[in-house]
């Protein structure tokens, strides 16, 4: 019961129990000094009040000053033992020094070797009581004993993300940060200490540690044998992030997606066209914040440190997630813009002129959508209502609001469409085109790309899963081709692009050739260091099964509609030139979609999807 209650508490409150001890042991070896140098039971005098309340004083102060009680108590080690005797020492020291002082001036007639006595029963009862402490919180349920313990190597924000990885899993617990940097030690992050190299090396056995984990993924050849040297005598696994897919699934899989962006793809890194200027005391509102895309481009647009940025989810989960996110880099890089979380469907159009009203924003990245195509197969109402209704309301807000840009970000699936999902993209795409053309202070631009490595409507986190469960990969066609670039790049792109508009723009990111899906599958196993099970290797480890295309889906995306386009300057933006719809024709279909989502009708709201979407075939 005692052992459930102990780990139960947090640190602060174990502390105060841990002094509260050692007060009791003051005291009670403070009497015991007395009693042995009078060699009877002794009893305090009045005038003894004023010595054990200024030798306690002293106590303390040594105490707090050697820090003994920012040691992680479950793991009281050899060198815990040494800081305790440290501290004694200078308070048997002092407080020997204090005796000697009265006995002369005041004219005090007590012992002056109660100091030491004193001293000597301190230390040993407070090491005893410290492993006594530590042998009961060791004691804990078998879930912590079975937790592989991990040291996390370098300060920065992946070490952040891997500790707040290791707190969801089960298997892991962080038990200290390890830096080189003199600023850092000392100091906490999480409530887990950051430690000196020397210090881990001294404690290693005593935190016992089982693995350390080098949270720097870009690390040389030669850097990372100067980790591996400065820890060679140390009996632990050490582990680069760009290894941990054994470990900590979730930072693995976005490690391995970078992993996989350098060793498949080649896609080179696009400059930034952007600066902080150009988002100096601006309000920036990102729907579907907490998507792939929303969330890369909120944690890139918070690194220019706007006056306040505006995250728009209708997830919960997805919002606090990003929200946490921002959170720490707001913290862990001391920026000073305001993070406003608002959680909301775009579907409202109440709450959105709500939200409007109360900011004002001058920028909107317009992210939100329902994009997975087989499901909005069989939800159209959700599709048009949320991939155009929402996108109308965010629009006109935006206007009647005075933003300065709307930024409406689409998809390659909107070119000559097959599906509902891509439909509705099209058509939100022509009725923000209309939109440019209105007598109004907003810029309104269009930014179409093909699939994002890694984002949640991507194969790759599916493939990933696959292989880890041991197989088989499924896949819809074999000659399946899609554009892909990491989120990172789309979203810098996104932000490029933002920069050129000055009106009406349909800009494509130029994803350079398309991926073939097989070959990506393949290659997808050979990097997790499995071999492919087929007909050539039936012993192989991940077999590839052919399921055939959904409903909707296509064998080759297409990024441009038709043929007139320009590259810009940035080679990673091309200004696609595309018709526009008539305005008439643009109301009286908008007017049907209404319509058709008051009484849910599936057949009539497509029915005016294929009429505005002239290319779209089913």
């Amino acid at each position: 019961m005692l052992n459930f209650l102990l780990n139960n508490l947090n640190r602060k409150t174990k502390q105060i129990i841990v002094v509260f001890n050692d007060f009791l042991i003051f005291i009670i070896t403070m009497w015991l000094s007395f009693s042995v140098r009078y060699d009877e039971l002794y009893v305090f005098r009045e005038n003894d009040l004023i010595i054990i309340f200024c030798c306690l004083v002293i106590f303390y102060s040594s105490t707090f000053f050697f820090g003994i009680y920012n040691q992680i108590f479950r793991y009281a080690s050899y060198s815990a033992a040494l800081q305790v005797t440290y501290a004694v020492i200078v308070y048997g020291f002092l407080s020997f020094i204090l005796l000697s002082t009265i006995q002369e001036l005041f004219g005090w007639n007590g012992p002056r070797s109660v100091s030491i006595i004193h001293s000597t029963l301190i230390i040993i009862l407070i090491v005893l009581s410290r492993y006594i402490i530590s042998e009961i919180l060791k004691k804990n349920n078998k879930k912590l004993d079975n937790k592989k313990n991990l040291a996390i190597y370098g300060i920065s924000q992946t070490a952040i993300q891997i500790a707040r990885s290791a707190q969801l899993d089960e298997n892991y617990l962080v038990v200290c940060f390890v830096d080189e940097d003199k600023n850092n030690i000392g100091k906490k992050i999480f409530n887990i200490p950051v430690i000196s190299i020397n210090t881990l090396k001294k404690e290693v056995n005593n935190f016992k540690i089982d693995e350390i984990i080098v949270s720097r993924p870009n690390e040389t050849i030669e850097s990372k044998k100067e980790i591996f040297k400065s820890f060679e005598n140390l009996k632990v696994n050490i582990k680069f992030f760009d290894s941990l897919t054994a470990h900590l699934k979730s930072s693995s899989l976005e490690n391995f997606q970078k992993l996989a962006v350098e060793n498949i793809f080649k896609k080179k890194n696009y400059s930034k066209n952007f600066s902080e200027k150009s988002f100096d005391g601006k309000t920036i509102l990102v729907t579907g914040a907490g998507g792939s895309i929303g969330s890369e481009l909120c944690k890139q647009i918070l690194h220019l440190n706007p006056k306040r940025i505006i995250v728009l989810d209708h997830s919960e989960i997805n919002l606090y997630t990003i929200l946490n996110e921002l959170q720490t880099i707001k913290l862990f890089k001391n920026l000073s813009s305001e993070i406003i979380d608002i959680l909301a469907t775009v579907k409202d159009n109440n709450r959105i002129v709500k939200v409007f009203e109360k900011y004002k924003p001058n920028y909107i990245y317009h992210t939100a959508a329902y994009k997975h195509v087989p499901m909005m197969e069989t939800n159209i109402i959700e599709a048009i209502s949320n991939n155009i209704i929402g996108t109308l309301n965010v629009a006109r807000s935006s206007i009647k609001y005075n933003s300065e840009k709307f930024i409406f970000v689409s998809t390659d699936k909107a070119v000559r469409p097959t599906n509902v999902m891509g439909a509705s993209k099209r058509a939100a795409e022509l009725y923000v085109q209309d939109m440019s053309s209105e007598n109004h202070n907003t810029i309104f631009a269009i930014v179409r790309f093909g699939n994002v490595f890694g984002s949640s409507g991507s194969v790759v986190p599916l493939f990933y899963s696959q292989i880890i469960d041991g197989g088989p990969i499924t896949l819809t066609h074999k000659d399946t081709t899609r554009f892909l670039m990491s989120i990172a790049q789309a979203a810098t792109l996104i932000l490029n692009a933002s920069n050129y508009s000055t009106g009406g723009e349909v800009f494509v990111l130029d994803m350079g050739k398309p991926i073939k899906i097989y070959e990506l599958a393949k290659k997808m196993v050979q990097l997790t260091g499995y071999s492919i099970k087929d007909k050539k290797n039936p012993n192989g480890d991940i077999e590839i099964k052919i399921t055939g295309l959904r409903k909707g889906e296509k064998l080759h995306e297409e990024l441009l509609i038709g043929n007139k386009y320009e590259k810009l300057e940035n080679e990673g933006i091309i200004v696609a030139f595309e018709e526009k719809v008539d305005r008439n024709i643009l109301e009286n279909i908008n007017i049907k979609f209404s319509d058709s989502i008051k009484n849910s009708d599936d057949k009539k709201a497509l029915s005016a999807l294929k009429e505005l979407v002239s290319d779209y075939t089913v």
